[in-house]
């Protein structure tokens, strides 16, 4: 297979793993490749060079950092993200400071600065507030931040079913 071909495979199915609210985790069986190992596919060579592919992995899965969760129609979704960052400064029931953006697509369609505790599994959880339509998808990022500072960011996907 060429490096564009794998290119092309490695943004596939990224794109469809985002998609499917039923995948939970996403692993690329081979990192770098070795000489002894059959299946030339990481996302390095063996020479510790990135491969084309290793630039589209990193774009998509920039993308999906976040989780990926379902409301019914109506509902007002609860957003967990994960801030292990924050974690490393802060101690658990610490207060972080969010500033959130939900797109619908491209255009931002909600925003809010809610405050979160930090939970002892290194999240937070805070609902945006925004008007729910059956069969979107929407995009929810943050800009969370501790009381030293330090901050960290983090995007998040809400289906409605």
């Amino acid at each position: 297979m060429s490096l564009a071909t794998q290119a092309a495979y490695a943004k596939q199915a990224l794109t469809i793993a985002k998609n499917d609210p039923n995948v939970q985790m996403f692993i690329w069986f081979v990192f770098r490749d070795s000489a002894g190992n059959p299946w030339q596919s990481g996302l390095f060579s063996a020479g510790g060079a990135s491969k084309p592919a290793y630039s589209t992995f990193s774009a998509v899965a920039r993308l999906i950092d976040g989780t990926m969760s379902q409301t019914k129609l109506g509902g007002h979704p609860t957003v967990t993200m994960y801030m292990p960052y924050l974690s490393h400064f802060a101690t658990v029931g610490a207060q972080i400071g969010v500033t959130y953006k939900v797109y619908d697509g491209t255009s931002v369609i909600a925003a809010g600065q809610p405050v979160a505790l930090l939970a002892s599994d290194q999240s937070i959880h805070f609902t945006p507030v925004f008007t729910t339509v059956k069969g979107r998808t929407y995009t929810v990022t943050a800009v969370a931040n501790e009381a030293n500072g330090h901050t960290e960011q983090r995007s998040a996907f809400i289906r409605v079913v």
